[in-house]
């Protein structure tokens, strides 16, 4: 459902798998069997949004502001299982954020509450995992000069901040196993993408910035930072050929270890369109990989 002026829409599914377990006579081999009952699931999605603010002018013309509001819900019972349905078996899922535009600039902002073991069955683990999310797109091109004319010599600007944190709800019944076997977990993510985009040419490049603290009793030590470094030009030869160089390096640092990894890495990739019907692409990558104690 959905309002005429697509101020506000609403999309609802429901799905329902049916699951009979057929007598065997291999499995039985001779034996009598408990017979497995027919199972029939559930599964729930809900996704909503509203606009809050629709072209406003209060920066001017040239920057018009719209904002929205998103919502989802999923719920799927356990054993879920589907060929048709994507729902995820026994899961809640709850997603809540917003979306800014000023003009072409872009601010996404999100959080979600998920959690599995859904019945909250005793002898199950049940996990919870908390994200928050935020994007921010800026064409600096068209920013500084116009869509028909863009100031080409700025990038274009993406940045992105990731934080997940994943722990144990409730630790099983009956269980003897170490406290360091349940889930513990905070990995943050920060990612800055730069793109320069030519007539000819194209030049991009990626940093990516990832921590990993556990806190797991026992394992409070096993962190790791990790640093990734990419660059990639395109080079347009012609209307029928184009040419991609790329190089990255990342390095994996262990607290527990004490001890770097790095990978440095190439590829080289080509793109032949030899006629209308025939194309012809081809890939190269080498990487080589070390660490601090030349283990």
């Amino acid at each position: 459902s959905a309002d005429p002026d697509g101020k506000w829409k609403v999309d609802a599914l429901w799905a329902r798998s049916r699951y009979v377990n057929p007598t065997s006579a291999e499995l039985a081999q001779g034996s009598a069997l408990v017979p497995v009952k027919e199972e029939t699931r559930d599964a729930y999605q809900l996704d909503a949004s509203y606009q809050l603010i629709k072209d406003a002018k209060w920066l001017g013309d040239k920057w018009p502001i719209n904002m929205r509001a998103i919502a989802r819900y999923e719920y799927a019972e356990p054993l879920f299982k589907s060929l048709g349905a994507s729902f995820i078996s026994d899961q809640k899922l709850m997603r809540y954020g917003s979306e800014m535009r000023i003009s072409e600039v872009a601010l996404t902002l999100t959080g979600s509450e998920k959690s599995d073991n859904v019945k909250t069955i005793p002898t199950i683990l049940k996990t919870g995992t908390y994200e928050k999310f935020g994007q921010l797109t800026l064409p600096l091109p068209t920013i500084f000069g116009t869509s028909e004319k863009p100031a080409n010599l700025w990038p274009a600007v993406q940045l992105e901040s990731r934080r997940v944190r994943q722990y144990t709800l409730r630790i099983p019944d009956g269980t003897n196993a170490r406290s360091s076997f349940w889930p513990d977990q905070i990995n943050l993510t920060h990612k800055a993408a730069l793109s320069w985009n030519y007539e000819l040419y194209t030049v991009s490049y990626n940093l990516e910035i990832g921590d990993q603290d556990n806190r797991q009793p026992g394992r409070e030590a096993a962190d790791f930072l990790v640093h990734t470094h990419g660059l990639t030009i395109g080079w347009k030869v012609s209307d029928k050929l184009a040419v991609n160089l790329g190089y990255n390096r990342s390095r994996n640092y262990s607290y527990e270890k004490v001890q770097a990894t790095y990978s440095n890495g190439g590829t080289v990739g080509i793109d032949w369109q030899m006629t209308d019907v025939w194309s012809i692409k081809t890939d190269y990558a080498k990487a080589l990989a070390f660490d601090s104690l030349n283990q």
